[in-house]
């Protein structure tokens, strides 16, 4: 009998979303954090469960500014090791939503990565991935619940 991976608790993410820096004329300036951006971390290990560690740092508020702190290899590459790790996770999640590999190869190439991570799905998604995970009876009781008004 296959046993069920223990879940995880959610943990906030380590990188909160950067203020957005502000024009001369005080409007915001779209994708611009603004620096030095305050960057948290945390461990799993329950022995630090409640420690928290926070700094800020400069990474740049521009990619101009990224270059010219770190060079272009630098921020290049770190381009590249995090689009890495977002396509890895879409071919993941094409896996584990059961796609065929030409489905998956067919929302690769469709893909264009976005500011603020992967790409969401939608809440019709969501609920049909929940669906195929319940028995018939589980699915009867819930069709039961959403006809009387959850009574």
């Amino acid at each position: 009998m296959a046993t069920q991976p223990a879940r995880r608790a959610v943990t906030p993410p380590a990188r909160p979303a950067p203020a957005v820096a502000k024009k001369a004329d005080g409007e915001d300036q779209p994708n611009t954090p603004t620096m030095p951006m305050t960057v948290a971390a945390r461990v799993t290990d329950p022995k630090f469960k409640d420690r928290v560690v926070s700094t800020s740092y400069d990474f740049g508020a521009t990619l101009d500014e990224s270059v010219e702190k770190f060079g272009e290899a630098v921020v290049h590459g770190v381009f590249l090791d995090q689009a890495v790790i977002r396509l890895q996770a879409m071919l993941r999640r094409g896996i584990t939503d059961e796609a065929s590999d030409k489905e998956i190869a067919d929302k690769v190439e469709a893909w264009k990565m976005t500011v603020g991570g992967r790409e969401r799905r939608s809440a019709a998604e969501k609920v049909q991935d929940l669906l195929g995970k319940m028995s018939a009876e589980q699915k009867a009781e819930l069709l039961k619940s959403l006809r009387t008004g959850g009574k």
